[in-house]
């Protein structure tokens, strides 16, 4: 007995049919995509997102290791340094 043989004679197409083309299980069927669509982009998003941070850190390591810290138009703590007034007497 095939596969299709057995399944035709115990009516899963029947069962299969009835569940899934009712109003309820198209609204499950609805959902389910819906949920698996949203999943999917909250993955996508999270490895995006963490892709761009492993990279982005490493170049910033990168830079302040070759340049050196901090960089000329910047105090030690990051802020902006004041620009130096000249006097006029």
């Amino acid at each position: 007995m095939t596969l299709l043989d057995f399944m035709h004679e115990h009516m899963v197409f029947t069962w299969a049919c009835a569940i899934f083309w009712s109003v309820p299980g198209v609204i499950f069927i609805f959902l389910a995509l819906y949920l698996g669509a949203q999943l999917t982009e909250v993955v996508i998003r999270l490895s995006h997102n963490l892709i761009f941070r492993i990279s982005n850190r490493f170049f910033r390591v990168l830079k302040v290791w070759v340049r050196g810290w901090p960089p000329p138009h910047l105090d030690a703590d990051g802020d902006w340094k004041p620009e130096k007034k000249e006097r006029t007497e």
